[in-house]
Order: C-alpha cells, then sequence, then structure tokens
C-alpha cells in the first residue's frame, strides 16, 4: 500500500455560510475556464492548507471568506480535514470527512511551521502521513538536515510563475545555499535512500585520529601487561619448591577444622559464663537495691519510734499538772469546765499497741537487711568464682588459637602462589581483551575510510533510467526532441538537455511542459520503485504561460495546439495509486473530458459553473 495522501475535497466558507467547493479524485482531475474565474486563487487555498504561511491570493469575489478546508485522505482510505483560519496561524486536523467535521469532537491542534524540537506541527503529521518524517538530506558537504514538509511540498504544488523558471525544477527554492539539499533530495528519489548514515568527513577525520589513539593506547598497555605476566611468573618460580599443596591443604584443613572445632566450644564456654556473669550482676544489683530501700524504711521507722516515745513523755507530763485559780477572774475551775471526755488510761494503751506494732516491723527490715547483705557477699564470691573461669578459658582459647601458628607459613605460601597465578590469568584476558578491541578499532578504521565521491559516481547511479521515463512522457507529449534527453549534474546547471539544448534555453511555455515532465517522471518513478514520498502533483497554468503583469509575450512562449492535446491525453491515463490536479485556462477535447475528473469555470457566459466562487 502506497505512502502518502490524494486531495478529495477544497471548501472555502464565508460570510452568512456561503460555501464553495471543488471536489477531485485519484487520478487526473482538471479545473479549466477562462481568465478570472478563481482557478489561480483555488490553487492558492490548496497550498495555503498544505502549509504556505501566506494567506491565498487576494480576488474581490473572496472578500469575507476566512474558513478554509481540505478533505484528504490516505492511499488506505483514512479520511483527514484540516482547517485553517486567514487570522492566525493555527491549524487544525480531524480524522473524518468534511461533512462530519463539525460532529467529530477529537481535534488535533497543530502548529503551522515545522519545529524540530516538537512534533506538534502539519509539517511533521503530513511527512508521516508520506513515509517522509526524519528522513535527513546533505544541507552542505559537511551538515544534514531533517526534511520538512515545506521542501516536500516543493515538488507537489507548483504556482504559475514557477514552472516557467530557467532555474533547474530539482532547485526548488531557486538559492543557492539549497542547491546541495536539493541535490540529496532527488537522489533519495533516484535510490530511495536518504543521508541519514551520512558522516561529516571532518568529524570521521577527527574519529579516526581518536581511533589511532586508541590504539596506540592498547598497544602500550599491552606490552606493560606482558612485562607485568613476566615478572609475576618469574616471582611464582621462585615460591614453587615442588611440594604437593593439594595433599598439604587438605591435611591442613582438616587440622585448622579441628582447632576451630574446639575454639568454637571454648567461645560457647565464655559465653555461658558471659551470662552467669551477667546474671549475677544483675541479681547484686537488685539485692543492692533493696537494701537501699530497706534502710530507708528503717529511718522512718525510727522517726515514728521517736515520736511515739515523745507524745507518751507528754501526756505523763500534763498528767502532774494542777489546777489553779482563773488568772484573769480570780476564780476556781470547776471540774465540769475541765474536758470528761478524755480517758489518759486508754490513750497510755493505744500509744503502747502502736510502739509495739512499729518495733515489731522495723525488727523484721533489721532482719531482712541482713540476710540480703549476706547473699550480696555470697553473689560476689560466686562473681569472683566466674571471673576466675572466664580466665582460664580465655587462655585456653589463646593456647588452641596459638595451635594455627605452624600452619600459617603453609597456608601463605600456598595463598602468594594462588594470587599470581589468578593475576596471571585476569591479565591474560585483558591481553586477550585488548587484542579484540584493538581489532574492533582496526575494523571501524577500515569502514570509515573514504570511498569514491558519490557525487561523481554512486549519487546518480539511476540518472540514464530515469532519463528514459523523462523521454517516454516527452514523447508522450509530442514535445520537439524526445529522442535525446539527458542530465547535467553539475553543481550550477543540475538540469535535463533535450537533444542538445539545454531546458532553460526554450520558451516559458516549453519550460512550463518540461517541468510538469519532469515532476510527473518523479512522480511515476517513486510509485513504480516504491519510494516513500507524496504520490500528488498540483500545477497552475502548466499550459497557459504566466507573463506576469504588463509583460510582453514572446513568439516562442506558446505551445502548439497538438501539443496541448498530447498533454491532455497523455495525463488522462493517470492511474488511481497518484494523483495530478491541473489549474489551466486550456480545455481539453471532449474524448478526453470523458475520461477525467474535469470541471469547467465558463466566467460570464453560459455554463454550469461560473467560478470557483459564484
Amino acid at each position: 500500500m502506497l505512502d502518502g495522501f490524494y486531495i478529495k475535497k477544497l471548501v472555502v466558507i464565508g460570510t452568512q455560510n456561503k460555501k464553495s467547493q471543488l471536489e477531485f479524485k485519484k487520478g487526473f482531475n482538471l479545473i479549466s475556464g477562462v481568465s478570472d474565474t478563481g482557478k489561480s486563487y483555488a490553487f492558492s487555498c490548496i497550498d495555503f492548507l498544505l502549509g504556505r504561511s501566506e494567506n491565498p491570493k487576494e480576488i474581490p469575489e473572496a472578500i469575507g471568506y476566512e474558513d478554509f478546508y481540505l478533505q484528504i485522505s490516505t492511499y488506505k482510505e483514512k479520511p483527514l480535514t484540516i482547517y485553517r483560519n486567514i487570522k492566525n496561524t493555527d491549524v487544525y486536523i480531524k480524522e473524518c470527512t468534511f461533512e462530519n467535521y463539525d460532529n467529530t469532537k477529537k481535534e488535533e491542534k497543530l502548529l503551522l511551521n515545522h519545529s524540530s524540537s516538537s512534533e506538534n506541527n502539519l509539517s511533521v503529521y503530513l511527512l508521516k502521513t508520506c513515509g517522509m518524517y526524519n528522513k535527513e538530506f546533505k544541507k552542505k558537504k559537511t551538515e544534514k538536515k531533517k526534511i520538512s514538509f515545506r521542501d516536500l511540498r516543493k515538488f507537489t504544488v507548483i504556482p504559475e510563475d514557477r514552472i516557467i523558471t530557467e532555474k533547474s525544477p530539482i532547485y526548488a527554492t531557486g538559492q543557492y545555499p539549497d542547491q546541495t539539499f536539493y541535490q540529496s533530495l532527488f537522489r533519495y528519489i533516484l535510490s530511495g535512500t536518504d543521508d541519514s548514515n551520512f558522516i561529516n568527513p571532518l568529524i570521521e577525520k577527527e574519529k579516526k585520529t581518536h581511533i589511532l589513539g586508541q590504539i596506540e593506547f592498547i598497544i602500550s598497555e599491552r606490552d606493560e601487561t606482558n612485562r607485568e605476566i613476566t615478572a609475576l611468573s618469574a616471582k611464582k618460580a621462585l615460591l614453587d619448591d615442588g611440594t604437593d599443596y593439594s595433599q598439604v591443604i587438605n591435611k591442613t584443613k582438616l587440622d585448622i577444622d579441628g582447632i576451630l572445632t574446639v575454639s568454637s566450644d571454648i567461645n560457647k564456654e565464655i559465653m555461658k559464663i558471659n551470662d552467669d556473669i551477667l546474671e549475677n550482676e544483675n541479681k547484686k544489683e537488685f539485692k543492692k537495691e533493696l537494701i537501699n530501700r530497706f534502710k530507708l524504711l528503717l529511718e522512718h521507722y525510727n522517726s515514728d519510734l521517736e515520736r511515739m516515745q515523745f507524745v507518751s513523755e507528754g501526756n505523763s507530763l500534763i498528767s502532774q499538772l494542777n489546777t489553779v485559780a482563773c488568772p484573769i477572774c480570780d476564780s476556781e475551775i470547776t471540774t465540769s469546765e475541765l474536758d470528761s471526755d478524755f480517758d489518759e488510761e486508754v490513750f497510755n494503751e493505744s500509744i503502747e499497741a502502736e510502739y509495739k506494732k512499729i518495733s515489731n516491723k522495723k525488727n523484721d527490715i533489721s532482719e531482712s537487711i541482713v540476710n540480703l547483705e549476706k547473699e550480696v557477699l555470697d553473689i560476689n564470691s560466686e562473681l569472683s568464682v566466674l571471673s576466675e573461669s572466664k580466665i582460664e578459658a580465655v587462655k585456653k582459647k589463646k593456647h588452641n588459637n596459638e595451635k594455627i601458628i605452624p600452619f600459617k607459613e603453609k597456608l601463605e605460601r600456598f595463598e602468594q602462589n594462588q594470587i599470581i597465578s589468578n593475576k596471571v590469568t585476569i591479565l591474560t584476558e585483558r591481553i586477550n581483551y585488548l587484542f579484540e578491541k584493538e581489532a574492533e578499532l582496526n575494523e571501524k578504521i577500515e569502514k570509515g575510510k573514504s570511498k569514491p565521491d558519490s557525487e561523481h559516481s554512486e549519487e546518480f547511479l539511476h540518472i540514464k533510467d530515469f532519463c528514459t521515463k523523462l523521454s517516454s512522457i516527452l514523447e508522450g507529449f509530442g514535445y520537439p526532441g524526445w529522442e535525446s534527453i539527458t542530465f547535467d549534474t553539475g553543481y550550477r546547471t543540475f538540469d535535463y538537455t533535450i537533444s542538445g539544448k539545454t531546458r532553460k534555453s526554450f520558451g516559458k511555455g516549453f519550460r512550463a511542459i518540461s517541468y510538469s515532465a519532469l515532476l510527473i517522471s518523479i512522480l511515476d518513478w517513486v510509485v513504480e520503485k516504491g519510494i516513500s514520498f507524496n504520490p500528488l502533483i498540483v500545477l497552475d497554468s502548466p499550459l497557459t504561460t504566466y507573463h506576469g503583469k504588463n509583460a510582453l509575450r514572446e513568439t516562442n512562449d506558446e505551445i502548439s495546439e497538438d501539443i496541448q492535446d498530447r498533454f491532455f491525453d497523455y495525463l488522462s491515463d493517470t492511474s488511481e495509486d497518484r494523483q495530478i490536479i491541473v489549474f489551466d485556462n486550456k480545455t481539453p477535447q471532449q474524448k478526453i473530458i470523458n475520461k477525467i475528473n474535469f470541471i469547467y469555470f465558463c466566467g460570464n457566459t453560459e455554463g454550469d459553473r461560473r467560478g470557483f466562487i459564484e
């Protein structure tokens, strides 16, 4: 299935929803009619909707028309409608037909201009549709750039002033700085290969220098590694006393395992002692804390007994006091005026009972303190025994570990031997790696070696076959001199010659035909070769020569009716895997009209349609 798209409908809408539209089909489409009926305006609307920044051509009939729609379709029949308004640069696109545009919610807003930093633009969208996204072409001999749809549009939409140019049709802008780019694009058209793999020769030279430096370093590193291996091998020879270290190591391992087993048992014993010491220390601290608390309680009891003693003695002194007369009135106090509820005997008994109770508690506490202090002494004795046991266990462990010492020299000798062997192995692997790396770098240098100048050899390998196709199209048009077509690949010319005569030396009318023939050849070539491109051409006035305002016509500007008829006849057989749209004043014969999609603007005369905008 082809990449690219074809145009199905152009719609412009003005004030009060006035609508003008053109419908197109695959194959050949001709919009014909008299002058000033809007053909060039319709052409400029297509150019505008495909990304041109300038607004469509200004004509009196188009005043008030601001909304522009272009319905296109991929060759997988996926409909797309592009919308633009002349008052801003925003572009909108929906995956639908024009009729369903307002009923489809999903709309994608795109930027108009191509950007290398963002994909959200019309150029990238259309390039992806054409299978041309991310294609790269040489901009200069030392630089390349990614194509934009603006570049591709130069081969697709050709205005009337461009189609008569004396400059090469391949040099689409006519600007000298762009010539390398368009040569690269033409080379892609012929071969299907872009310049994505192109490497700047200056950068390649720097890379080669860098690679040679790497190789030099690798060789130096390899030599140093070989010297190190030689030194290690000599050292290993000195250590090698003929001992079968495999047997020695096996016996040593058994002996060491036995020593380590004893050490492990001793460690367990020490750990048990440490646990017992910790447990006894905790008990000791607990009992000491309990003794301190009991002593504090004992002080409270002593204080309580002293207070009870004081109360008892005070009561005894009070009972010995005599009754005397009132110091104020000098009258004697009667028995009834004294507190008769106080019972001295009961009071003394209570004091005595409380004193006894506290004394008993004091005795109990004192006894407990004595017992606890004895237990602390016992724990201290136990801790002393444990400490001695630990000292003995540590000594035993040290003595056991010293048994390993005799094996140390054997192990160290074996270890040194192993270290040297391992180092030699690692260094040998390093040398092998360096050899591989050197081979890789040498391969890179071989791949990067200068190839024949493609600009004069392989770049235009298919140019002869392309000229054959171009010749057959010119023959179909009845173009004089079609029998001998060659292509001048010189940087300044880069155009084809017809029977030894440069294309630019022909008059405007013939230049327009030869320009069209070249584009149609490109269209046929990419479709037949399956090269990603856009199989669409829109031509403005290829048969009606553009002279500009007030320009004089030359006798060789116009082409014969025979060439016009053969031009239309040839294009009428355009297949439906491509599309050609022509806007022109000329009208073909009826038999041609019956084969193509034909729209005629009659102007002020009688007819079905006066112009694009009626």
